[in-house]
């Protein structure tokens, strides 16, 4: 049994020579990996991390976990998006910060990454609502218009 590791999480995936030269999903993170045919290449070592990444408190050097949360920039244009467009507001929660967290305590060890993506949902649905709103607004100013020329006799 050979193992390989994803490229996207970093988990270590055990896959068999019949999976060889094949296409999968990671278990963890979902994401598609390529099985190496193990035919031409040694099976790797397990990885570790070097004693340059040792957890700050704890001091282990065992294999570090990927974890996902919502950042300080997701909650903060969650506020400000329930204040003024609430249907749009739970998109700021898919505003995350990607981290690298020590598997024996949970210590953050460094940052991996960020995913953006809901800041351009966010836009368009912002916009979205503004003209939406303003269509309303421009309606209801038309049919006010409309209901006093009605009764206001000439």
């Amino acid at each position: 049994m050979a193992e390989v590791s994803c490229p996207w999480c970093g988990a270590i995936i055990p896959f068999t020579a019949d999976e060889a030269g094949t296409s999968g999903r990671c278990p963890g993170c979902h994401q598609g990996i390529l099985f190496p045919d193990t035919s031409f290449a040694p099976t790797p070592a397990p990885r570790s991390r070097s004693t340059s990444e040792a957890c700050r408190v704890c001091g282990s050097t065992a294999p570090l976990r990927r974890v996902s949360e919502t950042s300080i920039g997701g909650w903060i244009v969650f506020a400000v998006m329930l204040l003024t467009c609430i249907p749009a507001s739970p998109f700021a929660l898919f505003i995350k910060d990607r981290w690298a967290v020590c598997s024996r305590c949970g210590c953050r060890v460094h940052k991996v990454g960020s995913e953006t993506w809901p800041l351009y949902v966010l836009g368009v649905a912002y916009f979205g609502a503004l003209l939406i709103g303003a269509v309303v607004l421009i309606a209801y100013l038309n049919l006010g218009a409309q209901a006093i020329r009605t009764y206001v006799p000439r």
